[in-house]
Formats: C-alpha cells, sequence, structure tokens
C-alpha cells in the first residue's frame, strides 16, 4: 500500500492548527466531500474583519467595507453571507469605489452564535451571544442573545432552552 501525500484543498489552503482527529483526506475525497472555500474580504483601506477562536465556516462569503466582528466558537453554515454595505458593482480598475463604503455599517456577531446555511445578514446587524439564526433566514435586525430567529425577514421564534455559556 502506497503512502498518500498530504493535499490541501483549494489547492492554495494551507493546514489549519486544531484540526479534528481523523484521517487525512486526499484530493479525490475532498472534491467528492464538496468542499466549499469560504471567502473574506475587506473591500476598503481600514475596513476590519475580525474572527474569534475557534469560528467555523464553509463556504461562506464576508465582506467587510466598515467592519464586521465574529465572535469566537460562532458556526456560520454554507452559503451564508455576511455584508456590511450595499455591495455594488466595482469600479472599471476593480477596486471599490469609496461611495459604496460609506454607507456600509458594522456588522457584530457575539460568541457561540449558529448561523444556518443560506442565511444572509445585512448591514448594520448586531447578533448577541449564543443566538440561533434558521437557515436561509434574512436578518434585518438586531437579534438579542439566546434568541431563535427564523424567516424572511427573520423574527424571533423562541429562546434556547439551555442558554450559551462558556
Amino acid at each position: 500500500m502506497r503512502a498518500r501525500r498530504n493535499v490541501f484543498w483549494p489547492p492554495s489552503a494551507k493546514p489549519c492548527s486544531g484540526v479534528a482527529n481523523g484521517p487525512l483526506l486526499g484530493r479525490s475525497d475532498l472534491q467528492r466531500a464538496s468542499v466549499q472555500p469560504s471567502v473574506l474580504r475587506t473591500l476598503a483601506p481600514g475596513a476590519e474583519l475580525q474572527l474569534g477562536d475557534g469560528v467555523g465556516m464553509s463556504g461562506t462569503v464576508v465582506c467587510a467595507g466598515k467592519k464586521i466582528i465574529i465572535g469566537e466558537k460562532t458556526i456560520i453554515g454554507s452559503g451564508a453571507v455576511l455584508f456590511d454595505n450595499d455591495g455594488h458593482e466595482p469600479a472599471a480598475d476593480g477596486s471599490w469605489p469609496a461611495e459604496y463604503v460609506k454607507s456600509a455599517r458594522p456588522i457584530l456577531i457575539g460568541r457561540g452564535v449558529f448561523i444556518g446555511a443560506r442565511s444572509i445578514i445585512m448591514k448594520g446587524v448586531q447578533i448577541g451571544d449564543g443566538a440561533v439564526i434558521g437557515i436561509g433566514s434574512v436578518v434585518t435586525r438586531n437579534v438579542p442573545p439566546n434568541s431563535i430567529y427564523f424567516g424572511n425577514p427573520a423574527r424571533e421564534i423562541g429562546v434556547r432552552a439551555i442558554p450559551f455559556s462558556d
């Protein structure tokens, strides 16, 4: 039996620390697993994008024109989108014109939040610690800690039975 060399997908990916125990996967294994890269981008000089320890995401798009902060132990489902700006078309040279990020408002996501797959978090939203956002929700207003929101637009449908704690 031939030893498999370590392969990371996408090819530009580098190994990360804290990977769960398990077998190393080869390129074909990862392609079958439908690994989706995430896009993390600042759109303007001085824009801020912070990820706390233990944040998990797959196939997520996060674009900061001003500021997006994601607290530790937050999990973001596949295909979720977080934009703190209106995300208009870039200029001819590929840059983001300043007028497009002037309307940006920070997104602040607390610790231990769960954001379901295909959810959209709009500019100016604050999500409290331990909140749960249901799959496919469009969050347009602030979400209190430990609450459960779902829908388009997202509305409170409950409160976590066991509140988030460290």
